[in-house]
């Protein structure tokens, strides 16, 4: 599946892109929009392209991130966290957090559910280079 990103200045591309069938639908970013605008993009995305996808990133490993710079509009969204910390990620919270972005996603009809994610950089003594990996929080 090949979607484009619809998230800082989009373009024109992005529906003919839709329409020639380049790609397969497009994955929507909170970080640029507010909840109602993003709102509006989707019904006119689902009107237009009944076929295509349309998928919901809920920027969650943004949270984890030490720049309010890279938080935008985050902060209208109801599954906001401010000032998340390693030691908040207890299996309750994990599971309230998880809760929250689903039920998100699901009450916006996309036609993808997401789960959250968070990136993570572990040191590993011995090794010069840390590894980054992607933490998935969905916990079914």
């Amino acid at each position: 599946m090949l979607l484009a990103q619809y998230g800082h200045q989009p373009t024109s591309k992005i529906g003919e892109a839709l329409r020639q069938n380049i790609v397969d639908g497009v994955i929507l970013c909170p970080r640029f929009n507010q909840p109602e605008k993003l709102r509006e993009i989707t019904k006119q995305l689902r009107e237009s392209f009944p076929a295509k996808e349309v998928i919901f990133d809920p920027n969650f490993y943004v949270f984890a991130i030490p720049s309010v710079s890279r938080i935008g509009k985050l902060v209208s969204y109801p599954f906001y966290y401010p000032s998340l910390r390693r030691t908040d990620f207890s299996t309750k919270k994990v599971t309230e957090y998880t809760k929250k972005v689903l039920e998100y996603q699901i009450k916006n009809d996309f036609t993808k559910i997401i789960s959250p994610g968070l990136f993570q950089v572990l040191i590993v003594p011995g090794h010069k280079l840390p590894f980054n990996y992607f933490l998935n929080l969905l916990t079914l």
